[in-house]
């Protein structure tokens, strides 16, 4: 169902920020994007022209739902906020939301802005599985913001979630982010709240809500019901009781007949979320292949294998393929090991490498090309020049010998004679 989903907006929105934008850069504040322009509105207290950076402005968006700071990153990415809602939608599709279009960064009322707790849920288990810096955003009770070009050098801002300010409670909680009154619209409230128990970590979006204090009673009664009536179980259990192990699957998959399926496994970390009196035999699995061209040493994630109960989805778990024996490209090889790691001597004159083909090294180099490298490396300038050198001492050397030990040997021999024929 499509609803209003005002400050949930801003899930989105950080997703894109935090792909679009580096967290260091400067963020400035328009006089569209500073907080005299949402004097209603929940706002971080930035000014016209003040900056801060991109970081503290997400910071601001996410843990005070700061209107102020979502239209600055809106500005800062795409230039306006037309052009930021257009990133914003084409991230939805991409992502495979099912009812969702925004026409701006902050949820403010439109009847074209919309979406649904679905596609809201995709967003924030997405920001809470990949990206750390969001989990210590939205766990945060409060936090300063620096703000330059202002008489303050820092705001102070707190969580407006009610479970992590403490104005209420819920024991399980430990992350969250306000969704707010869908103000000039149709006057229902939202909310979005992260809850851990026994290993099972879940998200609760309200959407719909006739008032606030029914955004976190609905969500206390729904995470309660979770947690009493399903059980985190890990994937590895179902695949290994089946009656097929994933090498024989993999044997039957023509594209995978030549490998050696031992070193085919799932992903130990993979769960399923299951009621807590399903059986195995309501579980089913549905394998799908990635066809690979060219692997990688180490981990390939060549499938998945999906998980139903009663044509639910319950969990996922990638197929990876572990080898030693990946073939390399030659531009994979020259990426991999960069010249500097190879001696000079090797790559002087002629490629060494040019017997192998331009498809790869196909052959292990065998004794005469050893022979031919080491023959190779003494084309040096360095090296030559020290041959030269040699060359000519040696040279030099013999003539001596030849010209001058000779004559010494025959001055020798007459004063020999000399003394033998004084003797006779």
């Amino acid at each position: 169902t499509a609803l209003q989903p005002s400050s949930l907006t801003k899930l989105v929105t950080a997703l894109v920020c935090f792909d679009e934008l580096s967290l260091n850069d400067p963020v400035v504040f328009s006089a569209n994007a500073s907080s005299q322009d949402f004097p209603t509105a929940s706002n971080a207290g930035f000014r016209n022209g003040e900056t801060t950076d991109v970081k503290s402005a997400i910071t601001g968006m996410l843990m005070c739902s700061a209107d102020d700071c979502a239209v600055a990153l809106a500005e800062k990415a795409k230039g306006d906020e037309e052009a930021f809602a257009e990133l914003l939608n084409s991230y939805a599709s991409a992502q495979g939301y099912k009812n969702t279009h925004f026409v701006n960064s902050n949820g403010v009322h439109n009847e074209k802005h919309y979406t649904c707790s679905f596609d809201m849920a995709l967003a924030a288990t997405n920001l809470m599985k990949n990206y750390p810096e969001y989990r210590a955003i939205v766990s945060g009770v409060s936090t300063t913001l620096s703000a330059s070009g202002s008489s303050l050098s820092t705001l102070t801002i707190k969580n407006t979630h009610r479970f992590i300010k403490g104005t209420d409670s819920y024991s399980y909680c430990y992350a969250g982010k306000t969704g707010g009154m869908a103000y000039g619209g149709d006057g229902t409230w939202s909310l979005c709240t992260y809850a851990s128990k026994g290993g099972m970590n879940l998200v609760c979006i309200i959407m719909g809500a006739p008032s606030n204090d029914a955004t976190y009673s609905d969500t206390k009664t729904l995470f309660d019901y979770a947690f009493t009536n399903y059980v985190k179980t890990s994937a590895l259990d179902f695949i290994n009781s089946g009656q097929e192990g994933l090498g024989t699957l993999f044997n039957e998959n023509t594209a995978y007949n030549p490998f050696d399926t031992s070193s085919i496994f799932t992903d130990s970390n993979a769960y399923l979320v299951l009621p807590m009196d399903a059986k195995a035999e309501q579980i089913k699995s549905e394998i799908s292949f990635t066809q690979i061209h060219e692997f990688v040493y180490g981990n390939n994630i060549i499938g998945s294998m999906n998980f139903y109960y009663n044509d639910r989805l319950a969990g996922s778990a990638d197929i990876i393929f572990y080898t030693e024996n990946a073939s390399l490209t030659q531009d994979a090889f020259n990426q991999n090991f960069p010249g500097f790691l190879i001696s000079p001597d090797t790559t002087q004159g002629n490629n060494f490498y040019s017997d192998f083909g331009d498809s790869g090294i196909t052959k292990k180099p065998g004794f005469f090309d050893k022979i031919k490298a080491a023959l190779l490396s003494l084309y040096t300038p360095a090296k030559t020049f020290a041959l030269i050198c040699t060359v000519l001492i040696f040279i030099i050397g013999v003539l001596i010998i030849t010209m001058v030990f000779p004559v010494k040997l025959k001055q020798k021999d007459k004063l020999y004679r000399k003394e033998y024929d004084k003797f006779k």
